[in-house]
């Protein structure tokens, strides 16, 4: 600044020493002049600035080293008052650390209580209700309401718990009954309520152990109804249904509690008894078949079934359940071969009769195919004018090894299935054919009618009009020239559907014979309302119509009453003079039997009804074992 100055005043100098002295340079220089006193002006305010500022300076530094020196005393000062604090801290801390110690494992084990008071009071308790509730819901399935005893979160658990319990309870309740449901129907008949084949067997089981340890014995019945299957074709099977509940209550209420009863299947009933010998089970089975030998009334239509038992005692009969079950079966259907509504006590030959039966159904239907069956004709005589007024074709079979079989030797077997069917149809059109035959060759036929045997089932069958229709279609012969006939058991099977049958055979031009009359069960109410042309009396009644006065007056009986019902009687099983006396006497137009001829041959029929009679009837041409 000093310098600037002197370099201000040299210039100020310089500046007089210009001599021009033109206006315009002095007023520069004027200018100029002052300008320069300005600076100065200001160079001086700053040089006093500038020596203020280095008297604030000096302060400043004087200031700066008495506060390092202050510094540095308060630095060694707390330097030592901090040593003295970290050794009054470290005793400090070595005083506490023991009681912090101390205290906290108070408070950890104090924390530890308290947190498993709150833990078992609030959690575990709540929890343990509910356990305990779910358990009893588990095992029994009854809804028991918990209380926490909470207004907190725990109620709404509570609350949900309950609500869920009660539900769960009902649903069990539900389950449960639906179980038992389910149980029954695993072991019972759903149409009859009785046990079924399951429960049956279960029950037989337990039954057999139980008499081998006490060692006692039982019977057991097998039974099954007989043409059970025709009633079902006839008037369908809610019928057939309806009569199998009838049935199940008829054995329920004949044993009662002392015996069980099961439905097998079908039309097929299982009983077993304990405490009663063969004896007093014979009996039970005659109360059987008489209980059930009634007339049922099913959908306006009057039933009349019969039953076929079968008897085993345990363990004379079979040591285990399936052995005597299938013995009490074969004993069952001993009692069918032998004519139904009967009961049989088995025995060790019906087993093989069994296997015979089976080879027998094997053979017959080789038999229809191979044309093995033969028709014979067994004549129907006028006693008054001793003219052939008919023929009854009866079937034999011309077995490849066995020779010339009667139809006591397999019908019965045919019967049991739909077999019968085939052979009555067979019969049918072979008969059919054959009077086309005669006539075409010449025969007189005039005034013979010819009859034909037809099963319950072939009988039963709904279109049994059309099929036959068909068969005469082809083979070129007139329902006129046939006669049907079914056994008075099995009109009775169901007669109100028999009557609209024979009602639409009639319609056709047939005539209807009731074969084996006086065998079944048939009343005056239901011959009164009955169509039919013709009753054959059971050669039963004849054999000792000359010595058996009860015999005699209910075949008299019956003459009266056909005439009075204008029914035409034929008596079968005619073999005596004697018969035929004491029929003619009577007032019997028309008889069939040995007396006259055996069942015979086609060409030995012709014969005979040709008047060759003694080459007809001759020994030597008919075997003695032709039998109707």
């Amino acid at each position: 600044m000093i310098e600037v100055e002197k370099e201000l005043d040299i210039f100020l100098l310089h500046l007089e020493n210009v001599d021009i002295d033109s206006e315009a340079v002095v007023l520069q220089k004027n200018k100029i002049k002052r300008t320069v006193k300005r600076y100065n002006a200001a160079l001086r305010r700053i040089r006093a600035n500038l020596d203020q500022r280095w008297l604030v300076m000096d302060s400043l530094v004087t200031a700066q080293a008495e506060l390092l020196e202050m510094v540095e005393e308060t630095e060694s000062r707390v330097q030592s008052q901090a040593l003295e604090l970290t050794q009054q801290l470290e005793q400090e801390i070595g005083k506490s650390r023991a009681n912090a110690f101390a205290i906290s494992i108070s408070a950890f084990l104090l924390s530890f209580l308290m947190i498993n008071l709150v833990v078992k009071r609030h959690i575990r308790r709540p929890l343990d209700d509910l356990r305990n509730g779910f358990d009893r819901l588990e095992s029994d399935g009854i809804k028991t309401p918990i209380d926490l005893g909470r207004s907190d979160d725990w109620s709404h658990l509570e609350n949900a718990y309950n609500n869920m319990a009660s539900r769960l309870s009902e649903a069990y309740l539900e389950l449960n009954e639906e179980k038992k449901n389910f149980d029954f129907l695993a072991h019972h008949d759903p149409l009859t309520g009785l046990a079924n084949r399951l429960l049956a067997t279960k029950s037989l089981n337990e039954k057999i152990r139980h008499s081998t340890r006490e060692g006692a014995s039982f019977l057991l019945f097998y039974l099954d109804i007989d043409e059970f299957k025709t009633i079902n074709d006839s008037l369908g099977h809610a019928s057939g249904d309806n009569l199998l509940v009838n049935i199940s209550q008829i054995l329920r209420q004949l044993l009662g509690s002392s015996g069980f009863v099961a439905r097998m299947g079908g039309d097929e009933f299982m009983i077993f008894m304990s405490g009663i010998n063969l004896e007093e089970g014979q009996r039970l089975a005659e109360r059987i078949n008489k209980a059930l030998r009634k007339p049922y009334y099913i959908d306006n239509n009057s039933i009349f079934v019969s039953a076929s038992i079968g008897v085993c005692e345990f363990p004379l009969h079979g040591k285990d359940g399936e052995t005597l079950i299938r013995n009490a079966d074969t004993a069952m259907y001993q009692a069918k071969r032998n004519g139904r509504d009967q009961y049989r006590v088995y025995a060790d030959k019906m087993t093989h009769e069994v296997t015979d039966l089976i080879e027998t159904n094997m053979g017959l239907h080789q038999a229809i195919a191979n044309e093995e069956l033969v028709v014979f004709f067994q004549p129907k005589v006028n006693l008054d004018t001793k003219k052939t007024v008919g023929a009854e074709a009866l079937i034999r079979w011309q077995h490849p090894k066995l020779g010339l079989l009667p139809p006591a030797e397999f019908l019965e077997v045919a019967e049991k299935t739909d077999l019968i069917i085939d052979i009555d149809k067979w019969v049918f059109r072979k008969v059919a054919t054959l009077i086309t035959e005669w006539q075409q060759a010449g025969v007189d036929l005039q005034g013979v009618v010819f009859s034909v045997n037809f099963s319950a089932r072939m009988f039963y069958m709904t279109d049994l009009a059309e099929q036959l229709q068909t068969i005469l279609d082809q083979t070129h012969c007139q329902p006129s020239q046939i006669m049907l006939e079914i056994t008075e058991r099995d009109m009775m099977r169901d007669f109100e559907t028999c009557v609209r049958t024979i009602e639409t055979l009639h319609a056709k031009g047939y005539k209807i014979a009731i074969d084996d009359f006086g065998t079944g069960y048939s009343s005056l109410s239901v011959l009164k309302n009955l169509s039919a042309d013709c009753i054959k009396l059971d050669r039963s009644f004849i054999q000792e119509v000359n010595s058996s006065k009860v015999d005699y007056e209910i075949t008299n009986a019956v003459l009266k009453l056909a005439q009075i019902l204008d029914f035409t009687v034929i008596a079968e099983g005619v073999e005596t003079v004697n018969h035929v006396d004491t029929l003619r006497h009577i007032g019997c137009q028309y008889a069939q039997g040995y007396f006259f001829a055996k069942p015979l041959p086609v060409d030995s029929w012709i014969k005979y009804l040709s008047g060759d009679k003694q080459r007809a009837i001759n020994p030597n041409d008919i075997p003695t074992n032709y039998i109707i």
